[in-house]
């Protein structure tokens, strides 16, 4: 090496390379570095899948409440827009369990009951 900025950084590193106390800073550093890593990459995927699993419940739902509206609008006619908001709102077992009223019901408030 004919630097001397390279030089001198080399001198600087032999010399903390050389320094037991230093060398073992250096260490604990690298190793406090890597977990902390570690832990973001874990925090990471772990929000990434609770985002995948909650898109996944939403379209569910989604699908759910558009197809009930088709239903309960073949069975009863053009449904208010109070109708689509309920089912927009509703769960997913609310909406199974009006799923299942809609065969029997007579009137629309028997599906909601």
């Amino acid at each position: 090496m004919e630097h001397p900025v390279l030089k001198r950084a080399k001198a600087a590193l032999d010399r903390l390379s050389a320094d037991e106390v230093a060398r073992l800073q250096a260490e604990h550093r690298e190793m406090a570095l890597l977990t902390y890593e570690a832990g973001i990459a874990a925090a990471r995927e772990e929000a990434e899948q609770e985002g995948r699993t909650a898109g996944i419940q939403e379209g569910r739902t989604a699908g759910t409440s558009e197809v009930l509206l088709r239903l309960l609008t073949v069975k009863f006619g053009p449904q208010p827009a109070n109708v689509a908001e309920r089912l927009a709102g509703a769960s997913q077992e609310e909406l199974l369990r009006w799923s299942e009223r809609l065969l029997s019901a007579e009137t629309l408030e028997r599906v909601f009951a």
